[in-house]
């Protein structure tokens, strides 16, 4: 049952050529009954066909079966068009490049009936029933007018729905098949609804129950059909001589139901062969023993009604060999990819622009994507120094307050060790074949619990060492270094001058003994090399007048040898010279005074720091020496240069932080941080390129791909306008071009993607690494990848889904054929 409440359309409403083509109807139609729409042309008889067929949108409700729709919703029109509705359409809406075969089954298919041999039965029966069985295998496009109506019939009614939908079923029919159509229409029509749309009055007053009148969209009359006629003339195309009025001219006998004093024909015989011309230029056609049309002595003869509704045919014929149904769908994955492998295979000159110009596209697409996962993404790789490492920042010596006391916190505590932090260091093999390499310089105390068998007399170098620029790897092959192994044996230097007046000692030379495998591009040295390196090289900061005690060069006359500090206190032994000094003025500082200007500037910051000395002896003054005049132990030494250096511009401290805590000072950097931050500064300026070049490359792509696909749309518009009214769902009709996209960008787009990947890789890792600063990671290829199949297929859509926000009988009146 269908019932329309207070439906109303408006074609181009608010416009002046506005038609209220549907003005506010309420009907109400049977389970089953053949209900004929009568009108004129424009009368809007078919439209309302279309909305209560749901191909279109209207006002008001409908009510079909349980099935209430108060706003038009086409998924649910999709179903009930699929399942319940068989749909005649006036223009055939026949797939062109299908079999009538094909054409048929697809309505099964359309409702999950893919048994073949249930397939192959309905199809059959229904062609043999509009006497087109014989022509199944023929493609539609082969076949005449009359045909394609009668293989639209048998579509329509091979899926037996439960109401048949038919516009002009008969306008393209001669009588004799116009009767066959009609009456299996009306063997339908006693257990089926059918609403059939005609402009033959005879015929609808014959086979209908119910005729209702349309007038400018409004129903004008709605009647129960009681003609009481029990004959019919017999109409088919065979003309009957008795029933025209004869007319003779000499031996030419004239038929017709016209007047025919204007006949003017002109007869030519010539070597037994009759030439005609008409005088008035009316349509002739010569009738001989193979025309369709038979000429025939007699009257038409008035034929039973009963006679006119006898018909082969039974609609529970369709169900005998019912199967179980699957789940519905129209295209199956293969069959997408099949088109979509069709289409590729097509030649010209348009298919090689197109594929062209998405290999370019992928190729853009890739450089882009890849740019931008580099911005986004640190490469922590690059980070050459151990998360622990911390360094004072010189760069804001005049912003520290005058107490400010640098490393010198750190010097005693168990947690922390101190230590000159050097930027670079000079690798060769002796005879002053040296080469300077970029390297932290690490204290080797810190491996302890890192490696096994440590040895702390040992020097160790990390074999990331010889991971780095183009450049950097030269340095070392230069010097015979090919592989980590290479790099045992190999000599160290801190700098490469001979002696002058700033270097007491040729710079001494230290051998590589152990290589590991830590990655922070290091090489680690006892701290007490790294210090003293550090003092010979700093020597805007040497400290004068005060040196390590060694006893062989030193003879303490009296006290004790100077130990490491203590509680903040620095032992100390005082040349003998000024033991007749007070010693307490000594102790408090007073005595350093008169040392000199360098031994003042030591007690003024000992001073600063918290720290003080502590005479432990004095030693006998060597013969005319006046350099020296205090030794210290070791230890001391490295503290006294730390408290002379902190916090200063040229003397740059480290701390490694052995238990990892962490340093909470604005002028201590954690250089891992330091790294860290440096990257992702440069790492922002590749993602606002890589954005604006993808931005780029959506629009192109965006302009291109809509072209493309509209260009492929209109191809198939008229295609995908049939299976729309037939009740193919939306998605099914995206999933073609989805697939058909998909296969496309997989041998054009996709290739361009690989190819940018492979040779941003091979130049990255290649000798001109260096011009190059971001690769194709991983997750860059994938994102890639992803991305390309995305962008190529969602744009492909937009076009697409533009058109499928038309109702199906937008469709088929914009596009029909």
């Amino acid at each position: 049952m269908i019932k329309l409440i207070n439906v109303d359309k408006y074609f181009n409403k608010g416009k002046q050529n506005s038609i209220h083509v549907i003005n506010n109807t309420s009907l109400e139609l049977p389970e089953k009954g053949l209900v004929t729409l009568l009108g004129s042309s424009g009368s809007g008889k078919s439209t309302l066909l279309n909305v209560i067929g749901g191909l279109d949108k209207a006002q008001g409700t409908i009510i079909f079966n349980d099935i209430t729709i108060n706003k038009y919703k086409s998924s649910i029109w999709d179903q009930i068009r699929a399942e319940k509705i068989g749909f005649i359409f006036q223009n055939y809406h026949l797939l062109e490049t299908q079999t009538i075969y094909e054409n048929i089954a697809d309505s099964l298919r359309m409702i999950g009936i893919t048994d073949k041999d249930e397939i192959e039965y309905r199809v059959n029966y229904v062609l043999n029933a509009v006497g087109m069985l014989r022509f199944k295998k023929k493609l539609a496009s082969d076949l005449s007018g009359g045909q394609k109506q009668r293989v639209a019939i048998a579509r329509a009614i091979v899926k037996n729905p439960d109401v048949i939908i038919a516009d002009e079923p008969t306008g393209n029919l001669d009588s004799k098949n116009s009767i066959d159509v009609l009456k299996i229409i009306k063997e339908i029509s006693k257990e089926k609804l059918v609403v059939l749309v005609t402009h033959n009055v005879e015929l609808a007053n014959h086979y209908s129950d119910r005729i209702i009148n349309i007038t400018d969209g409004s129903v004008q009359s709605d009647v129960e059909n009681s003609s009481g006629k029990t004959h019919i003339n017999q109409t088919d195309d065979n003309i009957y001589l008795q029933d025209y009025k004869k007319n003779q001219y000499d031996n030419i006998d004239i038929y017709s139901n016209e007047d025919v004093n204007d006949f003017g024909l002109i007869i030519i015989k010539e070597n037994g062969k009759y030439y005609i011309k008409s005088k008035n230029n009316v349509k002739l056609e010569v009738l001989d023993n193979s025309s369709r049309i038979k000429v025939i002595d007699r009257k038409r003869e008035d034929v039973l009604k009963e006679e006119l509704e006898k018909v082969n045919f039974s609609i529970d014929e369709l169900s005998k060999h019912e199967t179980k149904r699957t789940k519905a769908r129209f295209f199956s994955i293969t069959d997408s990819i099949k088109i979509g492998f069709n289409k590729l295979r097509k030649k010209g000159f348009k298919r090689f622009v197109k594929i062209t110009m998405l290999l370019l596209i992928g190729m853009m697409f890739s450089l882009g994507v890849n740019l931008l996962i580099n911005g986004l993404i640190v490469d922590k790789s690059k980070i050459t120094v151990d998360k622990n490492v911390y360094t004072t920042n010189n760069n804001f010596d005049y912003q520290r307050p005058n107490n400010y006391k640098g490393v010198t916190e750190y010097l005693d505590s168990d947690d922390f060790i101190v230590y000159k932090k050097f930027d670079y260091i000079y690798i060769g093999i002796g005879n002053n074949r040296y080469n300077r390499v970029q390297l932290n310089v690490l204290p080797s105390e810190i491996l302890k619990d890192k490696i096994k068998m440590y040895d702390e007399n040992k020097i160790y170098i990390d074999s990331s060492a010889l991971k780095g620029t183009t450049a950097e790897q030269a340095q070392y092959k230069s010097l015979g270094i090919y592989k980590k192994q290479d790099l045992i044996g190999k000599k160290l230097r801190f700098n490469i001058h001979e002696k002058n007046n700033y270097f007491q000692d040729i710079p001494k030379e230290y051998t590589i003994n152990e290589i590991v495998d830590l990655g922070t591009k290091s090489i680690y040295l006892p701290r007490e090399i790294i210090n003293k390196e550090s003092g010979d090289l700093e020597n805007y900061y040497e400290i004068n007048e005060v040196a390590i005690y060694d006893s062989t060069k030193v003879t303490i006359t009296i006290g004790n040898v100077p130990t490491k500090v203590l509680d903040k206190k620095i032992p100390i032994i005082v040349n003998e010279r000024y033991q007749k000094k007070d010693e307490e003025n000594i102790n408090n500082g007073k005595y350093l005074y008169e040392l000199g200007d360098s031994t003042t500037r030591i007690a003024e910051f000992s001073s600063l720091y918290g720290y003080s000395f502590e005479i432990v002896g004095f030693f006998e003054n060597p013969s005319g020496s006046y350099n020296n005049n205090i030794y210290v132990a070791e230890e001391s030494y490295q503290n006294l240069y730390f408290i002379v250096t902190s916090g200063r511009s040229f003397a740059s401290d480290a701390i490694y932080s052995k238990t990892g805590k962490a340093i909470d000072d604005i002028y201590i950097k954690n250089q891992y941080d330091e790294q860290l931050k440096s990257l992702e500064l440069e790492k922002g300026e590749f993602i606002n390129g890589s954005l604006i070049w993808l931005a780029i490359i959506v629009v192109i792509t965006l302009i291109m791909f809509y072209f493309f696909v509209r260009s492929s749309l209109t191809e198939r518009m008229k295609e995908i306008s049939i299976l729309r009214a037939l009740g193919v769902k939306k998605r099914e009709v995206r999933s073609i071009f989805i697939v058909e996209y998909a296969v496309l960008t997989t041998f054009s787009s996709l290739i361009g993607v690989v190819f940018v990947a492979v040779i941003l890789r091979s130049v990255y890792n290649s000798s001109m690494g260096d011009l190059l600063d971001y690769n194709a990671t991983p997750l860059g290829i994938l994102a890639s990848i992803a991305g390309i199949y995305a962008l190529n297929i969602l744009i492909a859509l937009i076009p697409v889904n533009l058109f499928l926000r038309k109702t199906p009988a937008q469709m088929l009146t914009n596009y029909d054929i």
